[in-house]
């Protein structure tokens, strides 16, 4: 059966680095970025975002991407979101490979009441595709921050599955191989930690998001990593 050969951390099926056991094949999340402040947006408000966000060294693989996003407030509580992103492995392979990985999401965001704008509940699904094939990633989280109208600093925690769809085998051998490592991606839950803060100037309609965000795949075969990540976005707001 005809393999790609993928070299390097996240290797388009998240492939990450164990140590002593090498390189897996992952099925990665839907999105990357996540920077929003904790408000959901006014009942026929329409905000639309675009993010950049890079990450590696420490904590995984070295990586850049980004994202274009919109919100739309369904009702006081609820606002509907969702993405559309890309992010690249820019770690060198040994040849030419294709090492994009392309997601998108939809969902749902919403608070618990009216007189509790610091805590916010989320759930979306989501999926994409890269050169291990396709996937489908639901995920659900809460976010906390201290809402207020010119700086917001936020948490947010969420866990999502991944599950592959048409999973092809690839290639994983590094420099350091004999030969070729054959792997297929396998279904992955993952936990999603971040920070950030938000930013807004008066009455400007503009609004900027700085975050960090830690990704910990798990897979059902076993192995786990932890992906790294910080981001930039700007969100702009069409009104109502």
């Amino acid at each position: 059966m005809r393999t790609r050969r993928l070299k390097g951390a996240l290797g388009l099926t998240l492939a990450l680095q164990t140590g002593a056991c090498g390189f897996h094949a992952y099925s990665p999340p839907s999105g990357w970025s996540r920077a929003s402040h904790v408000a959901t947006a006014a009942p026929g408000e329409a905000l639309l975002g675009a993010a950049v966000h890079g990450g590696g060294g420490v904590f995984g693989p070295e990586l850049a991407g980004g994202e274009l996003s919109f919100r739309r407030g369904l009702s006081q509580l609820v606002e509907l979101d969702g993405d559309a992103g890309w992010i690249q492995i820019t770690d060198q392979p040994r040849r030419p490979v294709f090492r994009g990985i392309m997601t998108g999401r939809i969902g749902i965001r919403g608070r618990f009441a009216r007189d509790l704008p610091h805590l916010a509940w989320l759930a979306s699904v989501g999926g994409g595709g890269h050169v291990g094939g396709g996937f489908l990633a639901p995920e659900v989280g809460l976010q906390a921050g201290w809402e207020n109208p010119w700086r917001t600093p936020w948490v947010r925690a969420s866990a999502f599955l991944s599950q592959p769809l048409g999973a092809r085998p690839v290639d994983l051998a590094g420099e350091s191989d004999a030969g070729p490592r054959v792997e297929t991606p396998l279904a992955t839950v993952g936990l999603r930690l971040g920070a950030g803060l938000s930013l807004r100037w008066v009455d400007f309609p503009v609004r900027l998001h700085l975050a960090v965000h830690m990704v910990h795949l798990a897979r059902f075969d076993g192995p786990t990593d932890t992906v790294s990540h910080a981001g930039l976005g700007l969100e702009y707001r069409l009104g109502r």
